[in-house]
């Protein structure tokens, strides 16, 4: 099985703040991943305001594939971002998973929608761009998606947010448009008795 998460920072349209995922922990799979030594942050999309966790060598890839035994039906993961070198702040995603019939689960939610009676349920009102778990610093856009913000001072520190996803075919990362953005099968990392 293989899991697929896009850890996502949206910043202002002036490309503040400056920021940079330090660390990526998944600890159901007693995962623990550093930036600059597991993987790096890019900005793989055409609207540059997006800062996404990449694996090392690829500019233009969405997101970090991990090669895993199980997937249990819930799991999170916890991305640290480091905001301006001077602040650290916590973006926790849980996930739910629906099914495991096909061999990747993803948190992206337009990957799903590829699929046939796959697609994610979303909060009435949003698209699926606007449903995307991220971390940023506008709160009342991500308390239409369900997200709770702790905030301290005006910003943003932590934030915690859910989503329900089903799995997709690994066809999904290899023959379709949307493969270009995203890893490479063979540029999983193993995790593994980690």
């Amino acid at each position: 099985m293989f899991l697929h998460l896009t850890p996502k920072f949206f910043t202002d349209p002036m490309g503040r703040p400056r920021c940079e995922l330090v660390r990526l922990d998944v600890p159901e799979l007693c995962v623990s991943l550093r930036g600059g030594v597991d993987f790096q942050t890019v900005q793989p999309y055409s609207n540059k305001r997006y800062r996404v966790a990449s694996p090392l060598g690829r500019k233009h890839c969405s997101g970090l594939l991990l090669e895993v035994g199980q997937i249990p039906s819930r799991l999170s993961y916890e991305a640290v971002w480091s905001v301006e070198a001077e602040r650290l702040v916590t973006h926790k995603v849980v996930i739910d998973v629906s099914d495991q019939d096909l061999e990747i689960v993803t948190d992206s939610l337009p990957v799903p929608a590829m699929h046939l009676g796959r697609a994610p349920a979303i909060p009435e009102g949003l698209s699926l761009a606007t449903a995307q778990p991220r971390m940023d610093f506008d709160s009342e856009a991500a308390q239409k998606r369900g997200a709770v913000d702790y905030v301290e001072e005006g910003l943003v520190l932590r934030r915690e947010e859910r989503l329900t996803v089903s799995s997709v075919s690994p066809s999904t990362f290899s023959g379709s448009w949307i493969s270009k953005a995203l890893p490479a099968l063979r540029q999983a990392i193993k995790v593994q008795g980690r």
